[in-house]
């Protein structure tokens, strides 16, 4: 059984090159897009507008459900005739897609969106994002990563030299086997998997080092410094 978590969605920045805060806040979506293994969707080009679905999606995102709140913050100030519908705001971009507000980020999968504005509301959509990811999981992982963490450290060391036994230590341990190449194959696959499961925590660990890098978004818990104690042991 793999215990990989799915893939991380991808978040579309519509950026404006030419504003310090569109630049600001795709540099931070960049570096914790790197940190944390998901993709850009970047669209920067003022010619192109949304699409009509997707600017009715993101007015609902952006007023978490509430179309006059998304209206609200959709479009640029300069825009002179503030919009009443969606309709109008479609009928805006068709004509000028610059009147778009940006930097905008929006997240499809959870229908979520925000401006970018200060930059470090980058890590508001980061956020979401990556705990709704591992919420999603928290059954897999039986809600215990502390647990399954040193089960895991302790159970490394012992499938690797299981993994390396001779031909003959084989036999003496499963005389009814008949092929310990295939046993062996199968035993570096689980550890391949455990190893990937490691490597999933520890970027939940990241996650941890992101809040308390000055941002102040966030609390260290008890258990993200028992887990950095934990991944400090060597195997």
């Amino acid at each position: 059984m793999s215990f990989r978590l799915p893939k991380f969605p991808m978040i579309t920045i519509f950026h404006n090159p030419s504003l310090k805060t569109s630049t600001e806040a795709l540099s931070l979506l960049q570096k914790t897009s790197r940190r944390y293994n998901f993709e850009i969707d970047l669209i920067q080009s003022n010619k192109q507008p949304p699409t009509h679905q997707q600017v009715a999606n993101i007015v609902e995102y952006l007023g978490n459900g509430s179309i006059d709140e998304g209206l609200a913050q959709v479009l640029v100030p300069e825009v002179e005739k503030k919009p009443s519908t969606v309709a109008e705001v479609q009928e805006i971009l068709d004509r000028n897609p610059k009147y778009l507000r940006k930097p905008l980020l929006v997240d499809w999968n959870r229908g979520k969106a925000l401006i970018a504005d200060p930059p470090k509301r980058v890590f508001e959509m980061v956020k979401g994002a990556y705990e709704e990811r591992l919420n999603s999981r928290r059954s897999e992982l039986s809600s215990r990563p502390l647990r399954r963490l040193k089960k895991l450290l302790r159970n490394r060391k012992k499938l690797k030299k299981n993994s390396t036994r001779s031909k003959k230590g084989y036999k003496e341990m499963f005389p009814e086997k008949k092929d310990p190449q295939q046993w062996i194959h199968a035993t570096k696959k689980r550890l391949d998997e455990k190893k990937q499961l490691i490597n999933e925590l520890e970027l939940e660990l990241n996650w941890y080092r992101l809040v308390h890098s000055g941002i102040g978004i966030g609390v260290e818990s008890e258990e993200a410094e028992t887990m950095k104690n934990l991944l400090k042991v060597k195997s």
